[in-house]
C-alpha cells in the first residue's frame, strides 16, 4: 500500500509534534523540512479533526523583531 505525499507529510508532522510537544509551527517547519504554508494547512486540518490542540503561546518578550 502506497502512502500519498500529503499523507506522508501529515504523518511527519504528527511524529514531530509527538517528539517535541509543545512545539511552534515555525519549529515544526524546521523539524520536518516542510514550508510554513504546508505546516499551517496540516495543523489547521488536524485541529479541525480534533487530532491536536492548538494554543497561543504567552507573550513574554517585546514582540516581533524588525
Amino acid at each position: 500500500m502506497r502512502v500519498s505525499d500529503q499523507e506522508a507529510n501529515r504523518l511527519n508532522v504528527l511524529k514531530a509534534i509527538r517528539r517535541a510537544e509543545p512545539v511552534a509551527r515555525s519549529e515544526l517547519a524546521k523539524l520536518t523540512g516542510l514550508s510554513g504554508a504546508t505546516i499551517t494547512d496540516i495543523v489547521a486540518e488536524l485541529a479541525g479533526r480534533n487530532l491536536l490542540l492548538e494554543e497561543k503561546a504567552p507573550r513574554g518578550g517585546m514582540g516581533r523583531r524588525r
